[in-house]
């Protein structure tokens, strides 16, 4: 029997249509607040290809690529500013707000898809990523769709209902591979209560599905290939717990950096998501206990659909990481946080007495809303845009840019379009180079440097405080390039990335430095895992910044060496630190001891056993270079096990 559909009376139209208004202006407000970071110049590049070369070059990406081309429709319409690559991302999160007056209130009734709206309005996460050029809004809008209209296909029986169906998990599938889990869960829920329940539905659920299987066909193939390559990504490992948890808390922090401003920020995201938890067990209490009273059932059977497509979500992505390739990366589940969503708010529906769904939705508002103020009033991107406001007029067009990480270049070719640049890709970054492939065109790199460097007669160098290369290695040693003026830092409380950038001009020497190299080979290497290989001059400095560093993987040998060459004479410390687990660091206990390999010359014979954090200083691990070569070898130190 199909159910009538309930038209709205007058009040309730007005309610949406000032829900609507505030999403609108919530969203719309603020777009150019932030800077352009990474991911974002990154989206902004591809759509400076044609159609045919997105699709191409995104093979190479870790996504599919419907995000890409709506967005390079958009560029053309609206441009490249802040605000113009970021319209696209707004009107998603509208989107989902919107959801709440079409699918939800048809599904859950009028009362909790208000709750629902006033829900999503006050979820961080939806604002935030409302104000970045990257597909998570579209993606959490399709995912939503899917769910909803999968459930109504069901119960209406309406053709409607099922083309919309398969329109939204298409549209999930091309926009998030996280969001094809979802897609995939949804079908399978839908499929299994119709071959077992609905007869009558048999027929449109092996259709829809077979339709949108035969959609997705022709990615198939890059699919299974970027599934297979992303161990190549530096941002994914191995799952843990504490992975998992972030997960959870990410509706309610900025982005995945977890970085506050103060302890009141930290201390409202761990209450609002203890706040979520308790409201979905209560509202499942109430459920269970109300169900005798309930005509259909609705809120136990949608809340099972909801679950099954969430939790696979979840599982599915934590089980292939674990036994295929590591997939797994907190934010990317933030394609789910409509289900979650939905979830909290049919659990407020479902809370006991006129007062306490109110005092629910208060609490839940009031906790979220430090956290969105600061979306508006703190920067958390990479300060690009800051820099480039600074040294307005400083850098010139045809000036040349020297970079040395990704998160560098991108926001670097977003803001300094007219100037040369030359990127020398650090060891680290090294193993996922491919990815740089659609903004190569933009950028030179390799033996381009002889060049660049002889045509130019100053450059400016750019790094950021996690991927650093001394400026000898830029320029491959060559002598004569000395810096004018101070290193320039650019950083702000709340930004996690800080760039450093200096000016260097060429200088004829009038005497060539003495220079040599140091030759390092340690023994008794465990053969798995990944070397840290690093050389410090003068001081251990900033530890995550050597002079010279150099990332050996996929260890296969029990000895291994290398050689830092182009050194000026002067003291130097080498340490080899071995990632054993390949999580990409060296990892300590709680009280800084060391858990993993580690080497040092030990030119003074430091007892590595005995070695506490307060002993590892420079002056006890340097030694001087003042030979054309020196070499050491050593045998690897191992921690034991308690």
């Amino acid at each position: 029997m199909v159910t009538t559909v309930w038209k709205w009376p007058t009040g309730r139209k007005l309610v949406w249509a000032i829900l609507l208004v505030v999403a609108s202006g919530a969203y719309f407000f603020g777009l150019s607040h932030e800077g352009i970071w990474y991911d974002e110049a990154y989206s902004m590049k591809m759509t400076e290809h044609s159609f045919l070369d997105i699709i191409s070059f995104v093979m190479a990406d870790n996504h599919p690529p419907l995000y890409y081309l709506l967005l390079k429709l958009m560029r053309e319409i609206l441009g490249t500013s802040e605000a113009a690559l970021r319209v696209l991302s707004a009107a998603g999160a509208v989107l989902i707000v919107a959801l709440g007056a079409g699918p939800v209130r048809r599904v859950v009734g009028e009362k909790c898809a208000v709750i629902y709206g006033v829900i999503t309005l006050f979820t961080p996460a939806i604002l935030i990523y409302a104000h970045e050029a990257r597909m998570y809004t579209l993606a959490i809008a399709a995912v939503t769709a899917s769910v909803l209209y999968g459930w109504l296909a069901l119960r209406d029986h309406r053709i409607k209902d099922w083309v919309l169906f398969g329109v939204a998990t298409s549209a999930a599938a091309y926009l998030h591979y996280y969001a094809l889990i979802a897609a995939f869960f949804t079908h399978v829920f839908v499929l299994a209560v119709a071959l077992t329940k609905q007869p009558a539905n048999r027929k449109p659920a092996i259709v829809t599905g077979g339709l949108v299987l035969a959609g997705y066909l022709p990615w198939l193939l890059p699919f299974v290939r970027q599934t297979l390559d992303v161990k190549a990504g530096f941002w994914l490992g191995p799952p843990t717990v504490t992975n998992v948890i972030h997960a959870f808390y990410q509706p309610f922090a900025y982005k995945d950096m977890f970085q506050f401003p103060d302890s009141q920020i930290s201390l409202t995201m761990h209450l609002a998501l203890g706040l979520t938890l308790v409201l979905v067990v209560a509202g499942l209490v109430m459920a269970v206990l109300k169900r005798k009273r309930e005509k259909n059932g609705t809120v136990l059977a949608f809340g099972a659909m909801l679950w099954f497509v969430y939790l696979g979500t979840l599982m599915t992505s934590i089980a292939v990481s674990l036994l295929i390739a590591p997939i797994f990366y907190a934010r990317y589940f933030l394609v789910c946080l409509g289900i979650f969503t939905l979830m909290v708010s049919m659990a407020i529906s479902q809370l006991p007495g006129k007062l306490t769904p109110h005092i629910a939705i208060g609490a839940f508002v009031v906790l979220n809303v430090f956290v969105m103020k600061n979306v508006y009033t703190q920067y958390y991107n990479h300060p690009m845009r800051q820099l480039a406001a600074e040294f307005e007029g400083k850098i010139k067009p045809g000036d040349l840019i020297a970079t040395c990480d990704s998160l560098t270049l991108g926001p670097v070719l977003y803001y300094f379009p007219d100037a040369v640049h030359y990127h020398s890709q650090n060891d680290f970054e090294g193993r996922f180079d491919h990815v740089l492939n659609a903004i190569r065109p933009w950028y030179h790199e390799g033996d381009a440097w002889k060049q660049l460097f002889s045509k130019h007669q100053s450059f400016w160098y750019i790094t950021s405080n996690l991927f650093a290369k001394s400026v000898n290695e830029i320029v491959h040693y060559e002598q004569g390039w000395q810096a004018e003026g101070k290193t320039h830092t650019i950083a702000t409380p709340t930004q996690y990335l800080q760039y450093n950038i200096t000016k260097y001009v060429y200088v004829k020497p009038t005497v060539l430095e003495e220079r040599g190299s140091v030759t390092a080979t340690v023994s008794g290497v465990r053969p798995k895992g990944n070397m840290f290989v690093s050389i410090y001059k003068d001081s251990f400095g900033d530890f995550r910044h050597p002079y010279q560093f150099r990332l050996i993987t996929d260890i296969s040998q029990r000895t291994l060496s290398h050689t830092f060459s182009g050194l000026e004479y002067g003291e130097y410390s080498v340490i080899f630190a071995h990632d054993e687990n390949g999580n990409m660091n060296h990892d300590q206990d709680d009280t800084g001891d060391i858990i993993e390999g580690i080497w040092n010359p030990n030119p003074q014979n430091i007892n590595l056993s005995t070695l506490t954090p307060q002993d590892f200083t420079f002056d006890k691990f340097k030694f001087t270079l003042d030979t054309k070569e020196r070499t050491f070898e050593g045998h690897m130190f191992y921690p034991a096990k308690e």
